[in-house]
């Protein structure tokens, strides 16, 4: 029985460049100055140099691999579907997706192809204080949410941070009872 797969990877909105791994900043090799010399003879502080090499971390971040499900979509059609349910960029930045279709052809000989290649729009990732706030969850998610999917599903857009105490509804999820606001 042969498997269908579809895997992502993250990449620079108008190049070739894989961005699904970066370097941590933190950790580049730089001088930092030991001590500063309080003689004007002196020409230059003695430094010390890190010798490690930089750390590189997942810039995109999540299940990166999808199975394929067999769903209907929000207008009752039956369809194959690869859900990326938890998905998420650590650094701020405009990016694309791109999606590898693979087709595994059996247990026995595991031997990948991939079938096709297909780029997602540009898309831009805020930083926690410049995020404009979530938008409405799209008819599709709901379909396959009702279907089972584990995916969060919302009611409405968020317009402030806590709701208010006469509100009653803390929880924006259609899927479960309301969760308690810290306040």
């Amino acid at each position: 029985m042969w498997r269908f797969v579809v895997s992502a990877t993250l990449w620079a909105p108008h190049s070739d460049n894989d961005r699904s791994i970066v370097i941590n900043p933190n950790t580049l090799p730089s001088s930092v100055p030991m001590y500063q010399s309080t003689t004007s003879s002196s020409a230059a502080a003695a430094s010390v140099m890190s010798l490690s090499e930089p750390v590189k971390v997942r810039n995109l971040v999540g299940t990166t691999v999808s199975n394929a499900y067999l769903l209907k979509d929000h207008n009752d059609q039956l369809n194959i579907f690869f859900i990326f349910h938890d998905l998420s960029v650590r650094t701020e930045g405009q990016f694309r997706l791109k999606f590898q279709f693979t087709i595994i052809p059996s247990e026995e000989d595991p031997r990948a192809f991939v079938e096709s290649v297909a780029w997602s729009s540009v898309f831009e990732v805020y930083s926690a204080k410049t995020f404009p706030g979530m938008t409405d969850s799209t008819e599709l998610s709901k379909a396959f949410a009702t279907q089972g999917i584990k995916i969060t599903i919302r009611k409405n857009s968020r317009g402030r941070a806590y709701p208010s105490r006469a509100d009653g509804d803390d929880d924006d999820d259609d899927d479960g009872p309301p969760s308690a606001a810290i306040r």
